[in-house]
């Protein structure tokens, strides 16, 4: 069974993290639809926004045991991203998305406006950041997800149980340990190892870069400040910074609990 709680802090943060720093830099771009853009090849909006997409998606297909991309380009016809990630039943089902985007339209609050991303609270404001985008980010980061739970199943279907804390030295040395009757229950194992850490790694990856940009930030002594406390890592401190913003701004408590 999958554990929600773990599931959705694991969601939650690749959101945090990867997803939301991409979206806003996607509502950048005005790439409208051809309805509205009739020029939009020559623009070179769409393909910008295509490239931005299959860069983070292949990113994550290491994590993602079989998973194919390509992206589909025909003679006066917009890029589709194909990705297709194998699973256990024998269904297909189909997820779908686009990247074009409807017209400015009028009435934006002042500071705000189609092509400028801004976060209020959990809200990202801007074209494109409300469905647009989500489709692909929102598949590929549940498909991650699985890495961890489908190992944790087929241990669990040989019979295997650690009964400790996962994922830690122990625990690693414990999986490198298996013995199976089946050779090809060795292979599916190293297959499961692999997805999960290279899920991992990516992770990691991601966590250097913050730390690398962090000190260019003028916000980065709150973010030092904010590690100080307990359970409150870098990655935790740098995404709390970057939704609330300059924390001077909120005359009280109630102010930023709103």
């Amino acid at each position: 069974m999958i554990d929600v709680g773990k599931a959705r802090k694991h969601i939650d943060q690749c959101w945090g993290d990867e997803i939301v720093p991409t979206l806003a830099e996607y509502i950048k771009i005005p790439n409208k639809s051809p309805a509205f853009d009739p020029d939009w090849a020559a623009h070179g909006y769409m393909e910008e926004a295509v490239s931005m997409f299959e860069r983070w998606a292949r990113a994550k297909l290491p994590s993602l045991p079989g998973a194919t991309l390509e992206t589909v380009r025909l003679p006066g016809r917009t890029p589709v991203i194909v990705i297709d990630v194998p699973g256990a039943g024998a269904d297909t089902v189909l997820l779908y998305g686009h990247l074009d985007k409807q017209p400015e339209m009028k009435g934006w609050t002042e500071g705000f406006g189609p092509w400028v991303p801004r976060l209020e609270g959990d809200k990202l404001y801007g074209r494109g950041g409300a469905d647009d985008g989500y489709a692909m980010f929102g598949a590929l980061s549940a498909n991650l997800r699985r890495a961890r739970q489908q190992l944790c199943g087929f241990l669990l279907r040989q019979g295997c149980h650690y009964g400790r804390p996962g994922w830690t030295k122990l625990h690693r040395r414990w999986l490198a340990s298996l013995k199976f009757d089946q050779a090809v229950h060795h292979l599916v194992l190293e297959d499961y190892i692999q997805a999960v850490e290279a899920a991992e790694a990516r992770r990691d990856r991601l966590t250097a870069q913050i730390a690398a940009r962090l000190p260019e930030w003028s916000l980065a002594p709150v973010v030092a400040a904010l590690q100080t406390m307990r359970g409150m890592a870098l990655v935790n401190a740098a995404t709390l910074i970057a939704e609330l913003g300059d924390l001077s701004r909120f005359a009280n408590p109630r102010q930023l609990m709103a």
